[in-house]
């Protein structure tokens, strides 16, 4: 987790594998990141001036989550939100953090795991500390 560059590469490699398409660009700052499914193929933009902390990848990671582990249906759209309030952004957040857990703690010995660096790299709000925590021990 020390370069979240190859965190980064290894999330977009989990994206291509689930056949989802990846898009940059450069919006205003007030709009976030979108996924959006049209004629059956997913799409995730991001967009590179959303005035937000939390970095591209967990952005990326969590937009991946709406469409891996979501309701995502034709011709829908979501968009990002870092907060725990709706069902669906709750699916994603929970998601995004078992993804990113899954891509940096695999093979790693437990007592090299750490909550508090994971949520610093993300910059997560407290409110995900025990979500954090609780994936961190479930990967294998």
């Amino acid at each position: 987790m020390d370069n979240l560059q190859t965190v980064d590469e290894l999330l977009d490699r989990l994206i291509t594998e689930n056949q989802v398409g990846l898009y940059y660009d450069s919006w205003l700052k007030t709009d976030p990141d979108i996924v959006m499914l049209r004629n059956r193929n997913p799409l995730i933009i991001i967009n590179r001036n959303f005035n937000t902390k939390i970095p591209i990848t967990y952005r990326k990671a969590h937009e991946l989550a709406h469409i891996l582990y979501g309701t995502l249906e034709n011709n829908e759209l979501y968009e990002f939100s870092p907060q725990l309030l709706q069902k669906e952004e709750v699916v994603a957040n929970h998601g995004a953090v078992s993804i990113l857990c899954e891509l940096i703690y695999s093979g790693m010995p437990m007592e090299e795991r750490n909550w508090a660096k994971f949520m610093n790299a993300f910059c997560l709000p407290d409110a995900y500390q025990g979500v954090v925590k609780d994936t961190i021990e479930l990967v294998r």
